[in-house]
C-alpha cells in the first residue's frame, strides 16, 4: 500500500469520524447487533536508518537518543478515543451497540476462532486493535501504523469472516523536538489514531478481488 493510497483512504474516512456523547458499556446481551472492541497493549516503534533497519523501540529509549514512551496512546487512552468514533456507521453495522473493553487481548486470544466476550448476540462482531507502531524511515518519513482485525460472527460462536490489515497516517510534529511542542505532538498522535480507524474501515468495506486460480499444468 503506497503513501498516496493511505492519503486517499484517510480523506474518504475523515467524513465518518463522528463524535458520540459517550461510549456504550457492557450490559446484558441484546437481541440486536453488537460490536465488541479491544485496544492495543501499547505504542511501540520501528525505526529505519541508512545502515540499520527495523530497530524496535529505539525511538522510545532516552539512553539511545529517543523519547519517553508516550502515554497518550496507552490502552485507557485508546478506549477513550474509540468511544468518540461512530463505529457502527464506519463499519456499516447500524444499528449496533458498541461495547469497548478496557483490557487488550493477547495474541493468542486475538487469533482464536471463538468469541472473545460472553455475549450471546445473534448479530455479533469484533474490532480488535492488534498492534500500534510509530514508524520512521529516512525516505518515507514518520507515521503511525495500526494493525486492525474486524471479525464477523453473526449468530455463530465461531468467526465466520475476518479482515486484517494495517492503516497508516503521516506525522509531522511527533516526536516533539522541544517541550513547547509536546502537547501538539500528543494531539497529532490522537488524531492519527482516530484517522487510522477510519482508514481501516474504508479498506474493510472495499470490494474484494477474487482469488486467482492456479494454472493447470
Amino acid at each position: 500500500m503506497t503513501r498516496a493510497s493511505f492519503a486517499l483512504a484517510a480523506a474518504a474516512a475523515s467524513c465518518c469520524l463522528l463524535a458520540v456523547p459517550a461510549r456504550a458499556q457492557p450490559a446484558a446481551p441484546l437481541a440486536g447487533c453488537e460490536i465488541h472492541v479491544w485496544p492495543a497493549s501499547e505504542l511501540n516503534s520501528v525505526t529505519q536508518g541508512w545502515v540499520w533497519n527495523h530497530t524496535i523501540n529505539q525511538a522510545f529509549d532516552p539512553a539511545r537518543g529517543g523519547v519517553e514512551r508516550p502515554k497518550v496512546l496507552d490502552p485507557a487512552a485508546q478506549t477513550a478515543l474509540l468511544g468518540e468514533i461512530d463505529l457502527p456507521a464506519l463499519l456499516h453495522a447500524e444499528p449496533a451497540r458498541v461495547v469497548i473493553h478496557a483490557e487488550p487481548l493477547t495474541r493468542a486470544q486475538a487469533l482464536a476462532p471463538e468469541r472473545q466476550s460472553g455475549s450471546t448476540s445473534t448479530c455479533y462482531s469484533e474490532l480488535i486493535v492488534r498492534q500500534l507502531f510509530y514508524d520512521y524511515a529516512p525516505m518515507a518519513g514518520k507515521s503511525l501504523r495500526t494493525l486492525f482485525a474486524y471479525r464477523r460472527f453473526g449468530d455463530s460462536p465461531l468467526v465466520q469472516s475476518s479482515f486484517t490489515t494495517f492503516a497508516e497516517s503521516g506525522l509531522l510534529v511527533f516526536p516533539a523536538a522541544t517541550a513547547e511542542h509536546a502537547q501538539a505532538a500528543e494531539a497529532e498522535l490522537r488524531q492519527a489514531y482516530k484517522s487510522n480507524v477510519g482508514i481501516f474501515a474504508v479498506y474493510e468495506q472495499a470490494p474484494r478481488r477474487p482469488a486467482k486460480r492456479a494454472k493447470s499444468k
